[in-house]
């Protein structure tokens, strides 16, 4: 039986390009690494759970995604998909994606270069399991409701592999 234990050096939240920041800005989780095994049933529940809104990133905006990460044109091989309980922003009524998310993400702590190493592997799988992420609308710039973006994930492949960058 494998351990769910990453064994790896732990993260700290300056190695991860959060400092100044404390657990209590994370709510009750802070985005922590696990092992592969935890993060594959974190995801599968993610997409298993039916009662939220699956919502995935069309190409022109993970086109946008990669251009906001200074990242080379079709570094993501697959889109990314949310889910989420609001699926329009309540003042522009822009439809709520992982565009949204990495926005967000870069207007706060974030650097692009950071956000690669966390989508390439570089810190190992990272799972964020809050119950809600705060997001800002790409178009508008409206703080999106609490349960406008639940999870975010890549799009399994079609023989259910999650792809590795």
């Amino acid at each position: 039986m494998s351990s769910m234990l990453d064994t790896s050096p732990p993260m700290m939240l300056a190695d991860a390009g959060l400092s100044g920041l404390t657990p209590e800005d994370f709510g009750e989780q802070i985005p922590h690494r696990v092992c592969e095994e935890e993060y594959q049933r974190v995801v599968q529940k993610f997409f298993d759970n039916e009662s939220l809104i699956t919502v995935e990133t069309p190409p022109d905006e993970m086109a946008k995604v990669e251009e906001l990460l200074e990242a080379r044109p079709g570094f993501f091989s697959t889109p990314y998909v949310i889910k989420t309980e609001v699926e329009h922003c309540p003042n522009c009524g822009r439809r709520n994606t992982f565009l949204d998310v990495v926005h967000t993400a870069l207007k706060g702590p974030h650097s692009p270069s950071f956000l690669l190493k966390v989508f390439t592997g570089q810190y190992g799988r990272v799972v964020n399991d809050r119950a809600a992420q705060r997001c800002v609308c790409f178009e508008c710039g409206t703080t999106l409701p609490p349960n406008a973006t639940k999870f975010s994930a890549p799009k399994p492949t079609t023989d259910g592999v999650l792809p590795s960058y």
